[in-house]
């Protein structure tokens, strides 16, 4: 990447975190992902949203809502690739990537990605926002993908109901920041169901998966509060890519922990691998 590459993404970057609405994610999705990497196929209504599908350079098709913030999870997804150590640390690992939990898998973006690296993979995706959920199925359709298994509700735990608020960031990203929490609040909106990701694994992939993808927006809280529970979701999995929410997360104790039972992690960007 040249000088005046890096000078443009840098001022993408501040114009995303200073504009007041997603206008702009909208554009700079279309211009730097789509017309960079693909075509635009057409717009389709869906419900109270207008739905634009695209087919990308590598074949693969996406779909996304105008005015919502999917463009800017493709944006992070697409343009500044924000996985892309994961493949790596498999490889360093010698993983065989048969089961894959997307925790948190919100329009279906890392599903779609998974699924390109992994075709063969089994893929539990959770996601408790209706709206989201909704167009996770749409894109998986698109993309001819019937063997994920596809939840309505949020990983968390333990098993049980929830309680889904509204988004918890400000008007412009609350299609990225729905949380659950366990009691009722003055602005929760719908109860949902809750999974462990122990249950998870025990009903759909026999007791383990190869990588458990969390961004569960504060929920990691509660999923990983001490060194007991993250041992036990460690113990179950071989590679953990974890997305660190630092206003309820203490992102300290939670090296500390990695530390004391001997795992090793590595961070990249937002999101930090942790494997034993």
């Amino acid at each position: 990447m040249n000088r005046l590459q890096i000078c443009l993404r840098r001022v993408g970057n501040l114009l995303v975190g200073l504009c007041p609405n997603s206008t702009f994610e909208s554009w700079l999705m279309k211009r730097r992902v789509i017309r960079e990497q693909g075509t635009v196929d057409g717009v389709i209504t869906n419900g109270k949203h207008r739905i634009v599908e695209c087919t990308l350079a590598d074949g693969g098709r996406i779909a996304f809502r105008e005015g919502a913030t999917d463009a800017l999870i493709l944006y992070e997804l697409l343009w500044r690739e924000q996985y892309r150590r994961m493949a790596d640390v498999v490889n360093l690992l010698d993983i065989s990537v048969d089961s894959i939990l997307d925790g948190g898998a919100n329009i279906g973006a890392f599903t779609l990605f998974a699924k390109r690296l992994y075709p063969a993979a089994k893929i539990v995706c959770v996601e408790p926002d209706p709206d989201n959920h909704s167009v996770l199925e749409h894109n998986l359709k698109l993309n001819g993908i019937d063997d994920c298994v596809v939840l309505d509700g949020a990983v968390w735990s333990e098993c049980g109901p929830l309680f889904l608020g509204g988004g918890c960031r400000h008007e412009r990203e609350r299609e990225l920041s729905f949380f659950v929490q366990a009691e009722a609040a003055a602005d929760a909106q719908k109860c949902t169901p809750g999974y462990s990701v122990q249950s998870l694994a025990e009903k759909y992939c026999a007791g383990r998966f190869n990588v458990v993808k969390l961004d569960v927006e504060g929920a990691e809280a509660q999923i990983l509060r001490d060194e007991d529970s993250i041992n036990a979701l460690l113990s179950i999995c071989d590679l953990l890519v974890l997305e660190i929410h630092d206003d309820v997360f203490d992102r300290l104790q939670f090296s500390l922990a990695i530390k004391s039972l001997g795992c090793t992690s590595m961070s990249d960007g937002e999101l930090t691998y942790v494997w034993k």
